[in-house]
């Protein structure tokens, strides 16, 4: 096991003596020479037409590598760990054209723990960038451990971890990366949402929703927008549209069923694929689907108010009593209580002159007996179009919605 040791820091620019250059020269030539060492072997084996059974009889039938390797493994200087980053590296190269699985390969215990080690804050930025390209490429067993790098003590280790782990497009890392949008430090959530969306994770929707809502950090809410897009571009591309048609795609939180609404139907997956449910009576510009089965449907409309389908999008009944008139109004955003499917609550907004002018926002409604009657919310004052509305259940429960110029909330403990 690598016992990293502490780093030595020289200040460049104000020597303290002769012996301090001179300290500072040998370790630029081990460097230098543990590059050209490294450069040189890989002249010899280029030479070589059958440079991959060389390299695994070398394996087989010399011990001298394996106690070079040993050598760096037991020391605890800040060179001997710079040097092995490119030393795992090359070797990664070495064994997958070489076909080699066992020794020294990458993929070994030994070798992946010491390029993660190299994640860990205040490594050098080289051996950081060496050792993200290495395992983004090294074989699928290293997938393991990167999970549960996941879970290290080190920030850093736990962002790059997820960082690999997206570039690999790892689907069986989808879990883990989920949960990984919880870390309390901001970049390794923010890591963890862009693999999400590497990875076309649809059944992180939601949680990539409410990461653009509530999460405090910039960095977070952007990552998870560009995540939310690369999901519609994947399920866009499964469906059979266009990026641009696709409109709205939800998932029912009781059992993940998933629903993709364009800019006329209304798909669901259906065993093989995805399949059309039928046409959509208007221009969906939200949907939620809730209920036991997610068969219970609310789609909020760009100019027919609310309609409600109970058979999971077959037929649709308008459910607009207590709103304004619908041709008049554009539903913004839309949510459901997840504990209680008739608990809905939605905002809307007005074009009060042409056609061009921007949506102004009228007003925030909910309604207690799924959709059946509504009523607005008198204390919610805002003044830009809402785009995105979810419910926070923890104590005060409230109501969180986006807007062009940020989050706002309004308690509704009273309505839950």
């Amino acid at each position: 096991m690598l016992h990293t040791g502490r780093h030595t820091h020289f200040d460049w620019a104000h020597p303290r003596n002769s012996n301090a250059g001179s300290k500072i020269s040998r370790r630029v030539a081990i460097r230098v020479s543990a590059v050209i060492l490294i450069l040189a072997s890989l002249i010899l084996l280029a030479g070589s037409q059958t440079w991959g059974s060389a390299f695994r009889n070398q394996n087989a039938n010399s011990s001298v590598p394996k106690q070079a390797n040993r050598g760096l493994l037991d020391s605890s200087s800040s060179d001997a760990q710079s040097q092995m980053v490119p030393f795992y590296a090359q070797n990664l190269y070495l064994n997958e054209h070489a076909g080699n699985e066992t020794g020294d390969s990458l993929a070994s215990a030994e070798s992946v723990q010491t390029m993660l080690r190299s994640l860990r804050q205040g490594q050098p930025v080289e051996s950081r960038q060496a050792a993200i390209a290495a395992l983004t490429q090294a074989a699928p067993s290293v997938v393991p451990a990167l999970l549960d790098a996941l879970s290290d003590s080190d920030a850093e280790v736990r962002q790059g971890a997820a960082e690999i782990l997206g570039a690999r497009r790892a689907p069986e890392a989808e879990s883990q990366l989920f949960f990984a949008t919880y870390d309390p430090d901001a970049s390794v959530r923010a890591a963890s949402a862009r693999a999400l969306g590497e990875l076309g994770a649809m059944y992180a929707l939601p949680r990539l929703e409410w990461l653009q809502v509530v999460d405090t950090n910039s960095d977070v809410q952007l990552a998870a927008r560009l995540a939310e897009q690369q999901v519609y571009t994947r399920v866009a591309a499964t469906v059979g549209v266009r990026p641009v048609d696709l409109r709205v795609v939800t998932v029912a939180p009781s059992n993940a069923r998933v629903y993709a609404a364009t800019t006329s139907d209304l798909y669901a997956p259906d065993g093989s694929g995805w399949g059309r449910v039928g046409t959509l009576p208007d221009i969906p510009t939200t949907l939620a689907a809730t209920g036991n089965t997610g068969q219970l449907l609310y789609l909020g409309t760009a100019s027919s108010g609310v309609l409600r389908s109970i058979d999971g999008g077959h037929t649709w009944q308008a459910i607009n009593q207590g709103l304004p008139t619908a041709n008049r109004f554009t539903v913004t955003a839309l949510t459901v209580n997840p504990d209680n499917p008739n608990q809905v609550y939605l905002t809307l907004a007005t074009q009060s002159g042409p056609t061009e002018l921007p949506l102004m926002p009228f007003g925030l409604f909910q309604s207690a007996d799924g959709g059946n009657s509504w009523s607005p919310l008198v204390r919610w004052k805002v003044d830009y179009v809402t785009t995105r509305l979810v419910i926070d259940l923890t104590p005060p429960a409230r109501l969180l919605g986006l807007t062009e110029a940020g989050m706002w909330e309004y308690v509704t403990a009273h309505s839950f």
